[in-house]
């Protein structure tokens, strides 16, 4: 018999860190140097805010980095980091990190500050994760169960898990597989989460597993 696909609610409390940037130098050094819990805050808590719509920018450094120090061709790198072809917090990290390396070797040293009080305040989150009562052992069931888990469920399956935040037994991939769905967890993995709106994302992912429950 196949095993349960359990559901998982997730809620995120906000921490602040006490420390803050003031130009992208010190924005750098507070990436380099945050906790991993740190970086998904700055990246995904923008999901969440936008349900519906696509957020711009699609984190926090590049909404920042646009609207307190003005540097738009920078902003715009920031948010153009190849999200979806991270699998880990540490690989996101790196990708900021190159970014504002390249643009601070350019800048022969020159560091603009953002005006007082709009510098940029470092963030970390606490996951409070626990079992919803919905359970998958079918691919029919598992379509029904996306449409109606909250959409905190749908972000944590897909976002947490694919980087590192959740067990792998909490990402559908996985299970997929153990119940000879291997098609439809490639078809998964081959998604582009980023660029959907989280209702847009459960739409799409109710979607295409109907189709294979029906194949």
């Amino acid at each position: 018999m196949n095993s349960a696909f359990v559901f998982h609610n997730c809620l995120f409390q906000s921490e602040l860190l006490g420390r803050r940037a003031r130009n992208l130098a010190e924005l750098r050094q507070g990436i380099a140097q945050v906790p991993n819990a740190s970086i998904y805050h700055h990246t995904h808590r923008r999901l969440q805010q936008h349900i519906r719509l696509s957020p711009e920018p699609p984190n926090d450094f590049a909404y920042w980095t646009k609207n307190s120090l003005g540097a738009l061709r920078t902003a715009e790198a920031l948010a153009s980091i190849p999200m979806a072809s991270y699998r880990s917090l540490d690989e996101v990290r790196a990708g900021f990190l190159a970014v504002l390396d390249s643009v601070l070797a350019e800048a022969n040293g020159f560091r603009p500050d953002a005006p007082p009080g709009m510098e940029f305040h470092f963030f970390s989150m606490r996951l409070f994760v626990l079992p919803t009562p919905t359970e998958a052992r079918t691919i029919g069931e598992f379509r029904d169960g996306l449409s109606r888990v909250p959409i905190e469920s749908i972000q944590y399956h897909v976002f947490a898990s694919r980087l590192g935040l959740a067990p792998p037994e909490h990402g559908f991939t996985g299970w997929l597989e153990s119940i000879g769905q291997s098609a439809l967890a490639e078809v998964y993995q081959r998604m582009d989460p980023y660029t959907l709106s989280l209702e847009s994302l459960r739409k799409m992912l109710v979607r295409k597993a109907a189709a294979h429950a029906e194949a």
